[in-house]
């Protein structure tokens, strides 16, 4: 009976613990071959969501980047804002590629939605070869609405090992603390494993 209440609890637990996102979400991450490198956002919710003021970037100090004190991006980051009046539909998803339009759909037959090479963007800092790291990186989906001093993460993903991974501290106009980068956990650890991989896919839309 003991044994019994404990797996009840637990299942009610993790009941209370997990939930569906209520927000934009990557669905999808391919990091190889270059011409196939794709980022799948995906919504997840009942709404349209307007993608004005969401902005995507590899760049691990992104943040400070509203009070134009970023760090210089490296030639294969990059930093763009979503285009404005563009949304997407409940359980739908926006494809963006690091590639050229001519590329991607050679490769999968159809054309991203958005290239951040030929897509003409508001906003955006792109290095003279910005791609996706097979290795290791982190990429950031974020709103500002263009007047505050902070942005909102909005979905983060950590790939290869914690040398890129982001925290922002109250120091820096935050109230809350990000979770501690010793305690991130990342997808594979590249320096045990052999560059195989090239897709990323989420296996669930529940949030912990």
């Amino acid at each position: 009976m003991i044994y019994l209440n404990r797996l009840i609890y637990l299942i009610v637990l993790s009941v209370v613990l997990s939930a569906n996102a209520d927000h934009l979400i990557f669905n999808r991450i391919c990091v190889n071959p270059n011409e196939a490198e794709l980022i799948e956002i995906y919504n997840p919710t009942d709404e349209a969501i307007d993608l004005s003021n969401y902005y995507l970037s590899d760049q691990n100090d992104y943040y400070n980047w509203v009070h134009g004190n970023s760090s210089q991006l490296s030639t294969q980051d990059f930093l763009i804002k979503l285009p404005n009046n563009t949304q997407i539909a409940p359980q739908s998803s926006l494809s963006v590629t690091t590639q050229t339009i001519s590329d991607f759909s050679n490769y999968y037959g159809y054309e991203p939605d958005i290239s951040i090479i030929d897509t003409e963007l508001e906003i955006f800092e792109i290095g003279t070869n910005a791609n996706l790291s097979n290795s290791q990186e982190m990429l950031i989906l974020f709103y500002w609405d263009g007047i505050a001093d902070t942005i909102k993460d909005v979905d983060y993903f950590l790939w290869g090992s914690s040398n890129q991974a982001v925290l922002k501290t109250i120091d820096q106009g935050y109230t809350y603390n990000d979770t501690n980068i010793e305690d991130q956990i990342f997808v594979r650890n590249y320096s045990t494993s052999i560059y195989s991989d090239s897709l990323y896919v989420r296996n669930s839309i529940d949030e912990i």
